[in-house]
């Protein structure tokens, strides 16, 4: 586990004096217990705490059911804890709840919750605005290109909330470790207009313009924003990205629509001797919803959603030369190939939670269809696309006015795969105005992506043939695979120690069956009677070493837990500690599948005012050491290979990130308002590399230093 150096401890222990300073704040008053509804974007660190004792709370996703009382492991981070932090990305959020798993790597970042595994897509966890899926209709997870580090306008955003553990029921596929759902501000809200800027550290320049309007029945909000600056790896120090987004919202008489269009551009890089292609891609993601009640007992909702991506293809960095990436039996011209995936997807849900019930029963229903053109990089028996269907029913039966069972059942049906059902059950009991207890077991699938089933992939060429008498290496999909499978139990409990000291603690032991593999660059093919026939299917091409998905024959159990500290001595200081411990019976140096999963994190949010009108925040994610993805591929391969040419480090490092964030609000007129922006990021100059390739330098670049304002009129 990574433990912090003197200096480290040092600085954080100096970092909240400072923000403690009794001199400062002696003569603050302690916060008194407030029982009235919170406001919308009011929540923060200081009412999170309270929540048990009085109530206040957001609500758990998808039902009413205060957060308090969710059987699941939810946490919640509210627009006040957002702004506190100085967040510009998701991704600077996810980073500082124990449980969710975040690096930087060559693709952009990951999020993974309680995660394993060494796919960079983010696919095993279920990512929504709104309740409307995000995730890539090909990969499964994020769109995967270089430089796509956010998905989401965080100037939109209300709260997020983060469900750990399966959530399938009323979900569907990839809620299979768990939900990261965006809930983003209502139209009405946007009453003034907002703009940001920041600049600094890697040529940064990021603008933004929120705003919006309503008039009667009708409103709108909107935001466009503009994204420059170097990457945040060593290697990409002279590669550009650039970033833009667009997000509208509306709402008429209950129908609303949503827009998102996300467009970035990534300069070509150096890998090994050759330079990659430069690469694009445009994401719109359209969606519509819209619900009324049909009695005083039952209510209705449908939602639909397009979602698209076009761009260029993987081989533009994963075989730039295109000498094995074939079109007609030629190679490729990446500099004009595009592939296009869409997503179309329906969900309908009734309701029925009469006044005076102990039921609150959804009933549902839910389609999605995939369409994917890869071309040059697909199986020669692919399918053009793919297609799910869902039902749905859950019943929350509150038992006793402090006990509520939640009984659920999910049938799916794959074309590829068949049925799969999912049960869940669950109770949440509070015997004490300040004690909450949680049980819970649920089993979740996540049906195999199209890349899993479909892709046929060149994988860096330039690093192996030539001297090094390396075979090429492919990533092959393999339309036979069934679906992943996790039991998961839980329990939580939730107490309030005093009323501004409260802990959360959550544990968990999950069995995963039928997890897919695709990382093993073991099966030698097209090399002579002592190797394995080339499959038709795969194409032409040189001799091969394949990393064929598989569904792998043994099961993985993994287990562990969370705990959250909140605490607020003082009524302008307030913070969260964090501790997250998971362990998997797999040998960590040995199993591909252990990998990017840190046994230890631990993670500190600080926030505090001590001056009127100035802001101060520290904020700290710790990880301990982690297994790379295929620590053996160049083991074995040939006699002359050179230790390391892709992968050379067994294990990853530890590190300790840690930022700084200063706001001063200035003294303006009182419809206007306008905020002055200090932040050092990376404090303690972690050069961590978190990826284990060294033929690029993937470390951090250390510390850097942001600077920007914020004026509302």
């Amino acid at each position: 586990m990574r433990v912090l150096t003197s200096k480290q401890f040092l600085l954080v222990s100096l970092v909240i004096r400072l923000l403690s300073d009794p001199l400062l704040l002696a003569q603050e008053k302690p916060p008194s217990v407030n029982t009235a509804p919170v406001e919308k974007d009011s929540t923060g660190l200081e009412d999170i705490s309270a929540a048990v004792s009085d109530g206040r709370s957001a609500k758990a996703p998808k039902t009413d059911r205060l957060a308090r009382l969710s059987s699941s492991a939810l946490t919640i981070i509210t627009r006040k804890q957002i702004e506190e932090i100085g967040a510009r990305s998701i991704a600077d959020v996810l980073r500082l709840v124990p449980g969710v798993n975040y690096r930087i790597t060559p693709m952009g970042n990951f999020f993974g919750v309680r995660s394993f595994g060494s796919s960079p897509f983010s696919s095993r966890v279920l990512l929504l605005v709104d309740g409307f899926p995000f995730n890539s209709p090909d990969k499964g997870g994020l769109s995967g290109h270089p430089g796509f580090d956010d998905f989401f306008p965080v100037e939109q955003i209300r709260r997020i909330e983060i469900v750990k553990g399966p959530a399938t029921v009323l979900y569907g596929q990839n809620a299979f470790q768990g939900i990261i759902n965006i809930i983003t501000r209502d139209p009405e809200e946007a009453d003034q207009t907002v703009v940001d800027f920041l600049g600094g550290a890697r040529e940064t320049s990021r603008v933004s313009v929120t705003t919006g309007g309503k008039a009667k029945e009708a409103a709108y909000t909107l935001t466009a924003k503009m994204n420059r600056r170097k990457g945040a790896m060593e290697y990409q120090k002279d590669v550009s990205l650039l970033s833009g987004d667009a997000y509208l919202r509306t709402n008429y008489k209950g129908m609303e629509t949503t827009y998102l269009v996300h467009r970035d551009t990534y300069s070509p890089f150096q890998l090994a001797a050759q330079p990659t292609q430069p690469t694009e891609q445009n994401l719109h993601m359209l969606n519509l919803s819209y619900g009324k009640p049909l009695s005083r007992s039952w209510s209705y909702q449908l939602r639909m959603l397009y979602n698209r991506r076009d761009g260029t293809t993987c081989a533009n960095c994963h075989d730039s030369t295109a000498s094995g990436t074939l079109r007609n039996g030629l190679p490729a011209d990446l500099s004009s190939e595009r592939e296009t995936n869409q997503r179309t997807w329906f969900n309908f849900q009734l309701n029925y939670n009469p006044a005076k019930s102990r039921h609150n029963l959804i009933l549902g229903t839910q389609y999605q269809l995939d369409r994917v053109h890869k071309e040059v990089v697909q199986r020669l028996d692919r399918e053009q696309s793919l297609q799910i269907a869902g039902l749905f029913v859950q019943d929350e039966i509150s038992l006793r006015p402090n006990l509520i069972a939640t009984l659920g059942v999910r049938l799916d049906n794959h074309e590829l795969t068949g049925t799969s059902v999912s049960p869940t059950t669950s109770l949440a009991y509070q015997p004490r105005r300040d004690l909450v207890l949680r049980a819970l077991f649920g089993r979740a699938y996540r049906e195999p992506t199209w890349n899993e089933f479909f892709i046929n992939q060149r994988f860096l060429p330039q690093l192996v043939g030539g001297s090094s008498g390396l075979s090429e290496l492919r990533r092959v999909g393999n339309p036979l695979l069934k679906p992943e499978k996790v039991d998961t139990s839980e329990l939580g409990v939730e107490y309030q120690i005093l009323r501004n000291l409260s802990i959360k603690a959550d544990g968990f032991l999950s069995r995963v069956a039928n997890y897919i593999e695709a990382e093993d660059f073991s099966t030698l093919v097209g090399f002579g009677e002592a190797t394995v026939p080339r499959p038709t299917a795969i194409g032409p091409g040189p001799a091969a070493r394949l990393a064929l998905a598989i569904n792998r024959g043994n099961v993985i159990t993994t287990a562990g837990g969370e705990i959250e500290v909140q605490f607020s001595p003082l009524q302008r200081l307030h913070g969260v500690a964090g501790y997250a411990y998971q362990a998997l019976n797999t040998n960590p140096a040995q199993d591909i599948q252990n990998s990017y999963a840190p046994s230890h994190k631990m993670t500190l949010v600080v926030d505090s005012e001590p001056l009127h009108r100035l802001h101060v925040n520290f904020n700290m994610n710790s990880s301990s050491s982690f297994t790379s993805s295929t620590p053996g591929l160049t083991m074995g391969l040939s006699s002359r290979a050179p230790q390391g040419i892709l992968f050379g480090r067994r294990i990853g490092q530890g590190y300790a990130l840690a930022n700084i964030h200063f706001s001063y609000d200035l003294p303006v007129r009182q419809d206007k308002a306008m905020k002055f922006q200090f932040q050092l990021n990376n404090v303690f100059g972690q050069r961590v590399q978190l990826n284990p390739m060294t033929a690029i330098d993937t470390g951090l670049r250390g510390a850097e230093l942001f600077f920007g304002f914020n004026f509302k009129f």
